[in-house]
């Protein structure tokens, strides 16, 4: 039984020290939100053209 309470804290403790080096939450949403912005804006573009070509 004390194997398995070792081998749970080596666990615990390696997925602790892998969600230290993570980044907060805020720094994902405003990766979004710099990658997401110029999507929508190229595909803006992209639908005026292709209806100033059909007119």
């Amino acid at each position: 039984m004390l194997a398995v309470d070792m081998g749970m804290y080596r666990v615990m403790k390696m997925w602790k020290t892998i969600v230290s080096y993570l980044p907060d939450w805020q720094v994902f949403i405003q990766a979004f939100i710099a990658f997401f912005i110029p999507y929508l804006i190229s595909r803006l573009f992209n639908w005026i053209r292709t209806s100033e070509e059909e007119c």
